[in-house]
């Protein structure tokens, strides 16, 4: 019975920790984000720290950051129509669980997540905009194609709703769902950088040693498990 309490104190311990860690990441975002001119709004990061200060322990947690503006002075290889200059926007929320069950399942880890992007993008001297979005789900439900449990895909509601009915000839599907890791607000946040700031405007912040410690916390908690999940299936006992 000693046993049990000292295995489960340890457990909490670990998650308060891991919450502390997210918390002094998601400062450390917002105040480098500013710095580097990336973003002028970091009230969404206030508000997920808030909301993660005010979990209790020993209890599902839940954070969710809102519309963080990205900023990026540069539009990106390849694309088209080739743009001036853009504006992510980031949403992601997430409730972790604090489980007793395996944790090299990720199943037994989140209970909920939902990550976006909505693209903004301008041209020089145009008033016209310009949409793109991508989205991460959890969701195992569905059952007519190939739909792994986590999944990022082209397209979705905040894009439908900027575009209307304003296809032009593009057809827009969000197959194929690809696996994808899930994401935390830092790995969030990362996954922008890395996907759409250039090389040598982000390393100034992903090359700090204090950027990775907290990258590495997150993937830690959980990536670990997700890539844990998906050996088994090839090897049981491993």
């Amino acid at each position: 019975c000693v046993f049990y309490r000292i295995i489960a104190a340890i457990r909490i311990f670990k998650i308060e920790m891991s919450k502390t860690l997210i918390i002094q990441g998601l400062d450390f975002l917002s105040k480098q984000l500013s710095s580097l001119g990336l973003c002028e709004n970091v009230q969404p990061l206030t508000a997920a720290i808030a909301d993660i200060t005010r979990s209790k322990p020993n209890k599902p947690w839940t954070y969710r950051i809102d519309d963080l503006p990205i900023f990026v002075n540069k539009s990106p290889r390849n694309a088209y129509p080739a743009l001036d200059s853009m504006i992510i926007f980031l949403n992601i929320s997430i409730t972790e669980i604090d489980s007793n069950k395996d944790e090299n399942n990720i199943s037994n880890l989140i209970e909920s997540s939902d990550f976006s992007i909505l693209i903004k993008g301008k041209k020089k001297n145009e008033n016209n905009h310009f949409y793109a979005s991508w989205h991460l789900d959890n969701d195992s439900r569905g059952e007519d194609y190939v739909h792994p449990q986590f999944h990022i895909a082209f397209g979705g509601s905040k894009l439908e709703e900027k575009i209307n009915s304003n296809f032009g000839n593009v057809l827009l599907l969000t197959s194929p769902r690809l696996p994808h890791p899930p994401l935390d607000g830092i790995l969030a946040i990362d996954f922008v950088l890395r996907h759409f700031v250039t090389v040598d405007i982000h390393k100034q912040l992903t090359e700090s040693n204090s950027y990775k410690m907290y990258i590495r916390n997150s993937q830690r908690r959980l990536w670990r498990p997700y890539y844990t999940s998906i050996s088994k299936f090839w090897c049981p006992n491993c």
